[in-house]
């Protein structure tokens, strides 16, 4: 419940980027909620997933409507939801300047 609440609040100020599209971000997002059914979804605060494998990108993480593209080309997000947790540390340090969310 903290980390959804901590994401909307954050959206609240601008975009998020999700950054990793493994299978537990689908779980996680599921078990904080916001899908469908709710009146504001993760597809209205999330603007993409950044995911770095070519096979993932151009599909939507699934049970939303958040699309998954490369972070490649994409200007430094402000604040990233670390949907891949265990690269938190590594988001950090290739976004400094961005506010990491993390579970």
């Amino acid at each position: 419940a903290r980390f959804r609440a901590d994401v909307f609040r954050a959206a609240e100020r601008g975009p998020i980027v999700g950054f990793g599209a493994p299978a537990k971000a689908t779980t996680l997002l599921g078990h904080a909620g916001g899908g469908s059914g709710r009146t504001t979804t993760w597809s209205s605060v999330l603007s993409y997933v950044a995911d770095d494998a070519p096979t993932k990108q151009g599909r939507f993480l699934p049970g939303t409507a958040v699309p998954i593209r490369s972070s490649e080309g994409e200007p430094s997000p402000s604040v990233v939801a670390a949907l891949a947790w265990n690269c938190a540390d590594a988001l950090r340090a290739r976004w400094p300047k961005a506010a990491v969310i993390v579970p």
